[in-house]
């Protein structure tokens, strides 16, 4: 979406919505907030090199995608579709609303899958295409409205990166108050280890389409030199052990797939280009 925005139209704000009414019946929480803060923040610093930035918005996911529309006088929406039914109903609920209430163009692209989209029926007989080639990379200047940017939150008022608290705090509270307080005030909570409870996480992780691009090529690396063990196959994979994100016998990539720093489409077109059939095939199976 952004690729095309850039190309077509004369400026361009990328925009951020939490949506609090999210449909979802299991909504992003803890960990996974804690990942989009960062990655969120990656962007942003990556928007900036272009002269851009992100404008951060929380409330009704429409309304708050309408008024920026009003408020900079845009003339057109782009958005890259998303693949859960509950918000394929609201991607449709917005479309319908800028298009017919607002009057305004609008454009969605296929960019969370490799292949196809589950709506995409396969008839018997039909012949499988070929995969798409992955969208270039964002690297012109893209231009600022000339109304001036919209109202925005801090991405820090989003509340995803505060992490304070001994552990995961229940209630699916994103940190504990009072340790929350502490940490903003004196700029530390105590032994980082025991007050943070995103403290491994910061230490393991690396966010952002740098590294998760880095981190793909020494997968395939270790997977063409056949070090790589499929879950299932690894005699360390102990039971609940292929689902862990973290551990060498899986690709360690998950999190960068699910949270948009890395395209899937890219993937599969790295593994064609550097793993032969039978081991390209059983991973991109599973992207």
């Amino acid at each position: 979406a952004l690729q095309t925005a850039a190309e077509v139209h004369p400026w361009v704000i990328p925009l951020y919505v939490h949506d609090d009414a999210d449909p979802s019946p299991w909504p992003v929480r803890g960990a996974g907030l804690w990942w989009r803060h960062e990655s969120l923040k990656y962007f942003d610093a990556s928007l900036c090199k272009l002269g851009s930035r992100i404008v951060y918005r929380r409330g009704c996911y429409i309304e708050q995608v309408a008024d920026v529309l009003l408020e900079t006088g845009a003339t057109a929406l782009h958005f890259n579709r998303q693949l859960e039914p509950w918000h394929i109903d609201r991607d449709r609920d917005l479309e319908a609303v800028v298009t017919q209430s607002l009057g305004l163009q609008v454009r969605s692209f296929k960019a969370n899958v490799a292949a196809f989209e589950p709506w995409e029926v396969k008839q018997k007989g039909q012949t499988k295409e070929r995969l798409e080639d992955p969208v270039p990379t964002v690297t012109c200047k893209l231009g600022t409205p000339p109304a001036g940017w919209p109202s925005s939150l801090d991405l820090l008022d989003l509340g995803f990166g505060r992490t304070a608290g001994r552990k995961m705090p229940p209630n699916f509270r994103q940190f504990n108050e009072k340790r929350q307080r502490l940490l903003e005030v004196n700029g530390t909570v105590g032994e980082p280890r025991e007050d943070d409870w995103a403290f491994e996480m910061h230490r393991f992780w690396k966010v952002g389409e740098h590294a998760a691009m880095e981190r793909l090529e020494e997968w395939l690396k270790d997977a063409a030199w056949g070090c790589y063990f499929p879950p299932g196959l690894h005699p360390r994979d102990k039971a609940g052990g292929r689902f862990r994100a973290d551990k060498n016998w899986t690709a360690i990539l998950s999190p960068y797939l699910r949270f948009g720093d890395l395209s899937p489409r890219y993937v599969c077109a790295r593994c064609r280009q550097a793993l032969p059939y039978e081991l390209r095939r059983l991973f991109t199976k599973r992207v």
